[in-house]
């Protein structure tokens, strides 16, 4: 979990405490277990203006789409906002309210940059797009399964207390990205005793890791089509 230095200050945690544990920190007073994007993106939105937002190449990423990288962190804030300083990030600011879903952002943003190189392909891919997705690779796999199946899984379907990345709910098909924030044992123990209450209320879960996603594709499309088919 991120936490700011007057969190882990409340928490009982000393200077010479928090210097001995083994937090990442890439910008002043956050802390970080683990240095993946994902967590770089929802600590930095924890510093930023109340009102910025993800915004232009970073929105585009997390949506799902590759055309335009970046090395560097996009938010947008509002016009007269403060603008942070912060490494890695690159600041816009935009006179159109920052309250729009992320969908709709990339929406404007298309068709303001028509002419410029990549954008008729974004703006093919911008129906695909769904806000609820909660990483790139999770995107990744629900448009490899729209185009090998020409269905797509919903995204962060609630199911009980539990959340599963992708499903097919009519069928029971549940179908998760395991990345690098799975590998240490707490989680383990969290992800078996999760993965044996949906088994008991009768979801078939699939489990992909990156070397399935980049490297065996058409093996992720053929286990999910022989669930699908009757």
């Amino acid at each position: 979990m991120t936490s700011t230095f007057r969190e882990l200050r409340d928490a009982g945690h000393s200077r010479r405490t928090i210097a001995a544990r083994p937090y990442h920190r890439p910008w002043r007073g956050v802390y970080l277990p683990d240095d993946d994007e994902l967590t770089r993106v929802r600590a930095l939105l924890r510093i930023v203006p109340e009102k910025a937002g993800l915004g232009y190449h970073t929105a585009a990423r997390w949506l799902g789409f590759g055309v335009f990288p970046s090395a560097e962190i996009h938010i947008v804030v509002p016009a007269g906002t403060a603008h942070p300083r912060l490494a890695g990030v690159r600041v816009h600011e935009t006179a159109v309210p920052v309250a729009w879903s992320p969908v709709e952002g990339i929406r404007l943003e298309v068709e303001r940059h028509k002419g410029l190189r990549g954008v008729a392909r974004t703006r093919e891919l911008v129906p695909l797009a769904d806000a609820r997705a909660e990483c790139v690779q999770e995107s990744h796999l629900r448009l490899l399964l729209g185009d090998g199946l020409m269905r797509m899984p919903a995204p962060q379907v609630a199911v009980g207390r539990y959340r599963i990345d992708l499903a097919y709910e009519r069928e029971k098909i549940g179908i998760e990205y395991d990345g690098v924030s799975h590998a240490d044992r707490e989680t383990m123990r969290y992800d078996r005793q999760r993965m044996n209450t949906l088994a008991g209320m009768g979801w078939r879960m699939r489990y992909f890791t990156d070397r399935d996603l980049y490297d065996a594709p058409n093996r992720i499309i053929a286990t999910i089509r022989a669930l699908l088919t009757p």
